[in-house]
């Protein structure tokens, strides 16, 4: 009989408040979707928080709280296991059931709660984390179910697994440039998975090197709490391409030789900054160049802070990969083999590595293959490769001497490799020489 089909007592319960409040009709999911339709279904998830908005009442169908709980419910442990999704209050006071508990175990705060049009105000890593905990049984409906929540659409795709949350952020990252959708943190090995299925091996939790967008909701455990610092209109734009999220940003050069800080324009609410400490308890994360202007987020399982006042941030091009399996980020440990390293001697405009040393690089290409932190040009992949870097004396050296300005101040350092050669080839032309003259009036040839 139909009355004992599963989902049966969600109709028969809607249809009798419905009637209770005098409306004629309703749509209930469970039966009015024909999931048989691709087209229909696509329809129906695209569109369902809009309908749900524009309801004239809303009723939850709570199948996992027995009626005994949820009179019974003082905490938000004892909704510890409580699915929803956020719901428009058009229910009149009678028929409104209240449940202590439930802002805090969803982190919905009570002001959404009250009036949904104001989720807005909040950043995108906060509306993340209210599905943090969410399970469902289709891999791919923990993203379709946040569709209406960050006002985006998107086809529906079941087979495609845990993609479908990715096709979701670059889909929001399409459409604002709000920094806070990459707060997320990478869970660590031993740490409770909560959204119903095994989530790959060791080696996958411990991968050092990931892409900028999150694997699973998850990660937006404890970011209901952060904030924007500033209007999004002053971050930097950004694109998708099929290199990565390009985007020109300020980066800073952290502790760690091998990361930089990339600041996120937010903060855990409480956590604001005075103004005589400017960014200094901005969220961030740590990322790592492999050539070709391309990054990677390392040290995922934590935030960057960066401390202002270490050294200036240098504003770069780049591209910052979107996802990373464990398989590439292995690969990536070797980024660095055949790099061409700049150590000893070398200044530049940030930094004086070697006091004692009378010049400084003024001028350093490709810039898109320099890796400034770690003084390098990361090659590897490249066919072959080409580079140069001028040099100019640094008159607040005291071991400057007549020779060195009569040289012309300064000299280009041109080195790379061939295909096919093991060894670089290296040459020093001064600044004075005709070869010089033609290089600052020419383009660079790459190899």
């Amino acid at each position: 009989m139909r009355s004992s089909k599963k989902g049966f007592g969600k109709i028969a319960r809607t249809c009798e408040l419905e009637r209770r409040v005098g409306l004629t009709h309703s749509w209930v999911d469970t039966c009015c979707i024909d999931k048989r339709s691709i087209a229909e279904l696509t329809e129906a998830i695209n569109s369902m928080f809009f309908w749900y908005a524009e309801a004239a009442i809303c009723f939850a169908w709570l199948a996992d709280l027995s009626p005994e709980a949820g009179a019974q419910a003082e905490d938000a442990a004892d909704l510890s296991g409580l699915s929803i999704a956020p719901q428009p209050p058009h229910a009149p006071a009678q028929h409104a059931r209240t449940f202590p508990g439930l802002e805090q175990c969803r982190c919905v705060s009570q002001e959404v709660l009250a009036n949904p049009a104001r989720m807005r105000r909040r950043s995108v890593a906060a509306r993340m984390a209210w599905a943090a905990g969410r399970e469902t049984t289709r891999a791919e409906d923990i993203a379709y179910c946040l569709l209406g929540i960050f006002d985006v659409n998107m086809p529906m795709l079941y087979g495609e697994g845990d993609r479908a949350f990715l096709r979701l952020q670059e889909a929001i990252a399409s459409q604002t440039n709000e920094l806070s959708l990459f707060a997320w943190t990478a869970e660590g090995p031993g740490q409770k998975k909560t959204d119903g299925r095994s989530r790959g091996k060791l080696h996958q939790q411990q991968q050092t090197h990931r892409g900028v967008f999150a694997s699973l909701p998850a990660g937006f455990r404890g970011a209901a709490s952060i904030q924007l610092l500033s209007s999004t209109a002053y971050n930097p734009e950004s694109i998708i391409t099929n290199k990565g999220l390009r985007m020109n940003a300020s980066i800073f050069a952290g502790e760690d030789a091998a990361a930089y800080f990339l600041g996120l324009n937010c903060a855990h609410q409480g956590q604001h900054t005075p103004p005589s400490s400017p960014g200094e308890q901005q969220l961030g994360i740590w990322i790592q160049q492999h050539g070709g202007g391309v990054y990677t987020r390392v040290r995922p399982r934590e935030h960057a802070h960066h401390h202002p006042g270490a050294q200036p941030a240098t504003v770069v091009r780049l591209f910052l990969a979107r996802s990373i399996s464990a398989e590439q980020s292995l690969e990536l440990e070797g980024s660095q083999d055949r790099a061409l390293v700049l150590r000893r001697g070398f200044n530049d405009l940030v930094a004086t590595h070697s006091p004692s040393f009378p010049f400084y690089a003024n001028l350093v290409l490709p810039a898109e293959q320099f890796d400034r932190q770690r003084r390098m040009f990361v090659t590897q992949g490249a066919g072959r490769f080409a580079a140069y870097a001028q040099f100019l004396a640094r008159f607040d050296c005291e071991v400057v001497t007549d020779e060195v300005v009569g040289a012309g101040e300064g000299f280009f350092l041109v080195f790379g490799w061939r295909a096919g050669e093991e060894v670089p080839w290296v040459s020093i032309v001064s600044m004075g020489s005709r070869e010089a003259q033609l290089a600052m009036g020419g383009s660079v040839r790459r190899g």
